[in-house]
């Protein structure tokens, strides 16, 4: 009995600072069922852990976990709102505890802070921490990194004010630079990833341009961070035709610029890829074939070193994708201006069958699929804009494409369905129906013909399960790459009246983004002041 209360009490010195000090909350993997951890307002069945002067109060680090881990079947506002709820509360029994939080619970504590939107709290809990030498480095950072990120919310900064985000801001640039360029530099470009979000949230755009050239300049490795931001931001400042040359004039040495980096890039990445084959043929030569490529495809069965192996492998090959895509924005700065490629139909999913069916209007080709949570979430978005501007001549075409995976139910995304449950039924989130031929229960298979015939039939129930009212096509899958210069999903083209291709805009359109929208709102109101040819 003595020895085992002393191996109990040698266990809780060593893990328990392991947990307090690590660099990320630990987690807890969900079985096949969906296991979740149960919100702080229920029973649970085993006490949390305790600290010496609240026995009832869980570490922060712990509480941050449970606070965030709430079942995702919860509606999407629902779960928004507990959490929140259980962030409040676990703050407030920390006050009534009178426990002042350690230097390494400071970061945590903020954390918790910003999910209860305790805006100017949360800030000084990450500031406190980052500037606290008793703090090891990797926590500091982490603050830092917390704190740029904070200010990206509207409300909080707000809640602080404009001289104090500005003071913020040039301090984590200080607290960047001081970070040491090998070992810390995917860090400090994470800081500098977010102050640049930031500047550009607060109007300071050239700023923030200058910031994310200069990380691209200084490290390859943060080119893949930056490059999107770059050029999709010079082709927002302007639509109209005056202005496009002006535009592929300035992108032009920002292009050179970018696809040299990310070409140093790839070889940095090469370079460490050869020293992981090289460590695992020293030790393991069998682990590999005539091609350098793991004989193990099994990820989970990997030992440590062809795990290294295989994760250098995964970030050369994932290197020189992204060359190939920023060589590739160069198409749709080409496009602009020009007339909009006819798509190939595969299915009309109402009227309108081609381009030429909306001559004369302005039209957003809206770029979705079944499986993208983003693309779900524009349609709030997409409602309300045909709601003020669908009589003045605006039409948004829904763009799909057949894919090996389609599905369907409800998603309970922002405020999208959220009254489209019958009564007493929880909205679900989009359940994978159909997979490559296969029904989820295995048993039940069926050629090319018929599960394209099933694919057309799950997306005319998603359609009008999410009451997709304006036009919807599904075209070659091989076509919005080439044609629309499409990088990923949700994605949108803007065509003119003339038939032109006058604005893109990549990523989700949010109503609760307000600026971003009613920048994209301005695009469509100025093309559909000008006449029709």
């Amino acid at each position: 009995m003595r020895l085992l209360v002393l191996a109990l009490f040698t266990f809780a010195l060593l893990v328990a600072p392991a947990v307090l000090w690590a660099d990320e909350p630990p987690t807890k993997p969900a079985d096949k069922k969906g296991d979740e951890a149960q919100p702080a307002d229920e029973k649970p069945d085993e006490k949390p852990a305790t600290t010496e002067t609240a026995p009832d109060l869980s570490p922060p680090a712990v509480a941050y976990r449970d606070i965030r881990n709430l079942p995702r079947t919860m509606p999407y506002a629902e779960r928004m709102a507990k959490t929140k709820a259980n962030a409040n509360a676990y703050l407030d029994a920390w006050a009534k505890s009178g426990r002042e939080a350690k230097a390494g619970e400071r970061q945590y504590i903020g954390l918790i802070q910003q999910t209860a939107e305790r805006w100017a709290d949360a800030a000084a809990s990450f500031a406190t921490t980052c500037a606290d030498a008793a703090v090891p480095a990797s926590l500091r950072h982490n603050a830092a990194v917390s704190e740029a990120r904070l200010y990206q919310n509207a409300k909080a900064r707000e809640a602080v004010g404009e001289d104090h985000v500005n003071a913020a801001l040039a301090r984590l640039r200080k607290h960047a630079e001081t970070m040491k360029a090998d070992t810390e530099a995917p860090m400090r470009g994470g800081i500098e990833a977010s102050l640049a979000s930031v500047l550009d949230a607060t109007g300071r755009k050239q700023e923030a341009t200058d910031l994310r050239i200069a990380m691209a300049k200084r490290d390859p490795l943060m080119t893949a961070r930056v490059y999107r931001s770059l050029i999709w931001g010079l082709m927002g400042d302007t639509h109209t035709m005056d202005g496009y040359e002006a535009m592929r004039k300035k992108a032009e040495p920002l292009m050179a610029m970018l696809k040299e980096q990310q070409a140093k890039a790839v070889t940095l990445r090469e370079e460490k890829l050869a020293e992981a084959v090289a460590t695992l043929k020293e030790n393991n030569p069998d682990a590999l074939d005539e091609n350098d490529k793991l004989k193990n495809r099994d990820r989970r069965s990997h030992s440590p070193l062809e795990r290294v192996v295989a994760n250098n492998q995964r970030q050369v090959s994932s290197a020189k994708g992204m060359l190939t895509r920023i060589e590739g924005m160069s198409k749709p700065m080409g496009m602009l201006g020009t007339p909009v490629p006819e798509w190939t139909l595969e299915h009309a999913f109402g009227p309108t069958k081609t381009m030429a069916d909306l001559k004369g209007k302005v039209v957003v080709m809206d770029f979705w699929a079944t499986w993208c949570p983003w693309c779900i979430r524009s349609f709030p978005a997409i409602r309300d804009l045909m709601e003020e501007l669908g009589d003045k001549g605006l039409v948004f075409v829904g763009v799909t494409a057949s894919a090996s995976s389609v599905y369907t139910q409800r998603y309970d995304l922002d405020d999208d369905l959220k009254d489209k449950a019958a009564e007493g039924e929880r909205p679900k989130p989009a359940a994978r129906l159909v997979r490559g031929g296969a029904m989820p229960d295995g048993e039940t298979t069926f050629g090319p013909e018929e599960y394209k015939a099933k694919e057309l039939e799950v997306i005319t129930q998603f359609i009008a399960n999410h009451e997709m009212t304006w036009p919807v096509v599904m075209i070659d899958k091989a076509e919005p790459g080439p044609k629309y210069a499409l990088g990923g999903w949700p994605h949108a083209v803007v065509v003119d009246r003339a038939g032109r291709v006058r604005y893109f805009k990549s990523g989700a359109l949010l109503l609760d983004r307000k600026e971003a929208f009613e920048k994209f709102k301005k695009v469509l109101v100025d093309l559909l002041a000008e006449k029709a040819p």
